[in-house]
């Protein structure tokens, strides 16, 4: 089916027109929407919009994960000379005292640190 061409109306605009081109532009729409360019791209534009959807959906999961997690803020200690640490770990499992106390008393041991104290838990 051939497209239709419209008429120019008129807008009061008395100045010189910018293009000399009379008339409208005639064509096929189905010309355009069945040439192989426009398949070429669209095919393009899907594959590209699959790959966003799914690394959309990565982040999306992984972002979940991530607070998921807990982050334990400690005091510990190294002897002969003393030296004191405040730091922050992410602990696996359960966000509680007892669960972080148990993770970072072996971590710091293979560290030669002592764990003194589990300052406060957070969700990461």
């Amino acid at each position: 089916m051939k497209g239709t061409c419209g008429h120019l109306s008129k807008t009061g605009n008395n100045s010189a027109m910018l293009s000399d081109i009379n008339g409208c532009f005639c064509f096929d729409m189905t010309e355009i929407l069945n040439s192989d360019a426009v398949r070429r791209i669209l095919s393009g534009m899907k594959r590209t919009a699959s790959k966003l959807i799914l690394v959309f959906a990565l982040f999306v999961a992984t972002a979940g994960v991530a607070q998921a997690s807990c982050i334990a803020e400690y005091k510990a200690k190294r002897d002969n000379p003393l030296e004191l640490f405040f730091a922050e770990a992410a602990i696996s499992g359960a966000c509680t005292v007892d669960n972080a106390t148990r993770q970072l008393q072996s971590r710091l041991a293979a560290q030669g640190l002592t764990l003194l104290k589990i300052v406060s838990l957070r969700q990461g």
